[in-house]
C-alpha cells in the first residue's frame, strides 16, 4: 500500500500481516496510529525515517522544500492587517524597515524558509544547535540581511521579542520534535506578528 500521508483510523484497520504501508507517517506525534498499525501486523515503513549512505533523508528534503519555502508565503499572508496581523510587509517599504523572520532550525525547512525570506526582503536570524559549514557559507552570501547564531533558550527570547514572523523548523528524525517554544515565551511576541510551525506534525 502506497500512500503520501499517513492512513485514518479506519484505514489502519484494513490493513493485514501480509501488506506492506509506504507512506509518511510521523509516528512520534501519533501514539494512536502506532498501536493501530502494530495491530494490524502489516509491515510499516515511514518515508520520513529512510536514510542514504550519507545519513541524509532523500525522501523527506522535497517536502521540506516546499514546506519552508510556504511557510513564508503563509506567514506573509498573515502578517496582512486583514488578517489579524501588523501590517508589515517582509519586504518593507520606501521608509518603512523590512520584517524581522526568525528561523528556528537550520536544516532543509529552515534553509528553504530563510531563502525565500531573504529574496522578499526580510531580515533574516537562524538559531540552529551548530554552527556547520553549510550554515556559515550561506551567512557570507548574504552578510547584510542575515544573521546565524547558536539556539538556546536566551537566544529565542531576545528573538521573539522583535520577530515579525518565527518559523518553526526544527526536526529530530524519527522522533517528536523538540518544544522550543513554551506558552510563557508566546508573550513576548509583538501584537499581530506570526508563527508558522511547520514541525507542527512531529509533536
Amino acid at each position: 500500500v502506497i500512500k503520501v500521508k499517513e492512513p485514518q483510523p479506519s484505514e489502519c484497520k484494513l490493513l493485514n500481516k501480509n501488506q506492506i504501508l509506504f507512506a509518511y507517517l510521523h509516528l512520534a506525534a501519533d501514539p494512536k496510529q502506532a498501536e493501530l498499525l502494530l495491530e494490524s501486523g502489516s509491515t510499516c515503513i515511514a518515508y520520513e525515517t529512510i536514510t542514504d549512505n550519507n545519513n541524509r533523508l532523500p525522501l523527506l528534503q522535497p517536502m521540506s522544500e516546499i514546506a519552508g519555502r510556504m511557510s513564508i508565503q503563509s506567514g506573509a499572508h498573515h502578517l496582512e492587517k486583514t488578517q489579524g496581523g501588523s501590517g508589515v510587509l517582509l519586504s518593507g517599504a520606501t521608509g518603512v524597515e523590512s520584517a524581522q523572520v526568525l528561523v528556528l532550525g537550520g536544516g532543509v525547512v529552515g534553509m528553504n524558509a530563510a531563502k525565500v525570506a531573504l529574496g522578499m526582503g526580510a531580515q533574516v536570524i537562524i538559531l540552529n544547535r551548530s554552527l556547520s559549514k553549510r550554515l556559515t557559507d550561506f551567512q557570507q552570501q548574504h552578510t547584510s540581511q542575515l544573521s546565524i547564531n547558536l539556539s538556546s533558550q536566551a537566544n529565542i527570547e531576545q528573538q521573539l521579542e522583535t520577530a515579525d514572523l518565527v518559523i518553526g523548523a526544527a526536526l529530530v528524525a524519527g522522533a517528536s520534535a523538540p518544544k522550543l517554544i513554551t506558552r510563557d515565551m508566546l508573550k513576548l511576541m509583538k501584537k499581530g506578528s506570526v508563527l508558522a510551525d511547520v514541525s507542527i506534525d512531529q509533536g
